[in-house]
């Protein structure tokens, strides 16, 4: 990176992959870049929503906890009532905390009709029923992302699953339990987040879909 630091993530990680599996196919290496490079936003979509901060459990930082850290002093808060949720962070009306940055990009902060959905509870309060640009409900993107996410790592581990014997047994191994522990993961942060805002806000999952209460 020192050398190259204008490179993006797509080529970082398709040099990764041919230095880690020089041995494999060419069409091996595209279905280990394809589950790889939308990993992170995975990840994303089954924590904690829209940037809102920490959803876990303190100290270990592993595994759900949707008010691990609500009332700990090093809290991120989420500060969730039966209305909506996020964190005031305007200089108008809350922390101030949009003003440290350049002005251009403070005045976007401060505004929460220009605010970025990804980060959007981490600089405003939103209704449950407040539509985002994505042209839904603060609540129903809550429920979408969370199983979205969820049934991407599913996909993930039935790509990695035609993969055998197109790898080493021990790397494929490894992967193979990582994938299905991650899989855990994200239905245990599916169940818990999506649980725990259908109670606070009594609306449910327009689609139907399994919601425990």
């Amino acid at each position: 990176m020192c050398w190259a630091n204008d490179l993006t993530a797509a080529k970082i990680l398709e040099e990764w992959i041919a230095l880690t599996f020089p041995e494999v196919k060419e069409e091996v290496r595209k279905e280990i870049f394809e589950l790889m490079i939308d990993s992170n936003r995975t990840y994303e979509l089954y924590n904690a929503p829209l940037g809102v901060g920490s959803m876990m459990l303190p100290h270990y930082h592993y595994g759900p906890s949707v008010n691990g850290y609500e009332y700990d002093r090093w809290g991120a808060y989420h500060f969730a009532d039966r209305n909506g949720l996020g964190i005031d962070r305007t200089s108008a009306t809350g922390t101030g905390y949009a003003s440290l940055y350049t002005p251009e990009v403070s005045k976007i902060f401060e505004d929460k009709s220009q605010t970025q959905d990804e980060i959007l509870l981490f600089f405003h309060y939103v209704e449950y029923g407040q539509l985002l640009k994505n042209g839904k409900t603060l609540i129903q993107t809550i429920y979408d992302q969370h199983f979205e996410g969820f049934e991407r790592v599913e996909s993930y581990l039935k790509s990695w699953q035609t993969l055998i014997g197109e790898i080493d047994e021990p790397t494929y191994n490894n992967v193979l339990e990582r994938l299905n522990l991650q899989l855990e993961n994200a239905r245990n942060w599916r169940d818990q987040v999506n649980t725990y805002f259908y109670r606070m806000s009594g609306i449910p999952d327009e689609k139907g879909r399994e919601i425990y209460q």
